[in-house]
């Protein structure tokens, strides 16, 4: 299933003016400021069962310490002059772990999702299981200038990418909800021998370059899918500073919960749940209820497997 791509044909800077750069188009003051508002589509999932909820990793809200940047986001790399903040993570569709819970993790964290995300253990079973993101990711990716003196964006790309075959040993349904997200939507096929960030299908930094001002933000949605693998990867930015030199930004992922940085990770869907070795599913007794009171039950094996009502 694939959702409806919805993308910008143009942006103006803050002072209206829409600049051309050889064959593709420099953006001036494209920003939290000044950007121009546009609704993300549904990110596309491989399977068709998919609904557009919270995930069990949900509940695993960001502890009052864990490091923050300014706003909602968290850091996700520096160098000189220069921020990464990731924020806006996509919630909503399935999830897959090499983990198999053992029968005591279900009976203490599965029995009543609500109660069992209060419980001591839970954060190192949250750990044990590394949930990965089935079909694609989104999530919204900002630089930040903290220098003194204009820098000039001029790629983002995938680095240290590997790929391996997708995972198939838990498949989890999900249990929540979530919205969409505003702002430049950008593309990035991990399936593709050279992936880059794409709108439409021309390749994003082609020809023009992002201008930051001190104190400003280039924010950009990016929305990653695979079909084919189980990736790991990490982003880097690369930008000219004022003295037009050539410098790079590593961008990790932080973990919500302690804020260490690591890979980006997304997996393919299988070919049906029946390739998977064990899935959960939510029940929920009473349609009243708050989905905290839900409880997941194992489907093992997953053979025939339909979607939660």
């Amino acid at each position: 299933m694939h959702a409806d791509k919805l993308y910008q044909d143009g942006w103006a800077s803050q002072g209206g003016e829409v600049n051309q750069l050889g064959q593709g188009t420099q953006i001036n003051g494209l920003s939290g400021k000044a950007a121009i508002g546009i609704v993300a589509a549904a990110m596309s999932i491989a399977l068709a069962a998919v609904l557009v909820f919270t995930t069990l990793n949900s509940l695993d809200q960001p502890r009052a310490d864990s490091p923050r940047s300014p706003g909602d986001g968290q850091v996700a790399g520096t160098a000189d002059g220069v921020k990464a903040v990731l924020s806006v993570p996509r919630e909503g569709g399935l999830d897959a772990s090499k983990y198999l819970p053992t029968d005591g993790e279900e009976r203490d964290y599965f029995s009543k999702i609500g109660e069992g995300a209060e419980k001591a253990g839970y954060a190192s079973f949250v750990e044990r299981q590394h949930l990965v993101h089935v079909g694609g990711d989104s999530y919204k990716l900002s630089v930040v200038n903290t220098g003194k003196a204009p820098i000039r964006v001029v790629e983002i790309k995938p680095v240290s990418l590997h790929r391996e075959e997708p995972i198939s040993e838990v498949l989890y349904y999900p249990v929540g909800g979530a919205g969409g997200e505003e702002g430049v939507i950008a593309d990035l096929d991990l399936d593709d021998p050279r992936p880059y960030l794409a709108l439409g299908r021309a390749e994003y930094f082609a020809g023009h370059s992002v201008p930051i001002q001190p104190a400003d933000a280039f924010d950009i949605f990016i929305r990653v899918k695979t079909l084919k693998c189980y990736c790991t990867y990490s982003l880097e930015v690369q930008y000219i500073d004022s003295g037009g030199s050539l410098k790079s930004l590593l961008v990790q992922h932080p973990n919500r919960r302690t804020g260490r940085l690591g890979s980006f990770e997304v997996t393919a869907a299988l070919a049906g749940t029946s390739k998977y070795q064990r899935a959960y599913k939510p029940k929920l007794d009473d349609p009243r209820a708050s989905m905290r009171e839900a409880s997941y039950v194992r489907v093992n094996p997953p053979s025939g497997l339909a979607p939660p009502p």
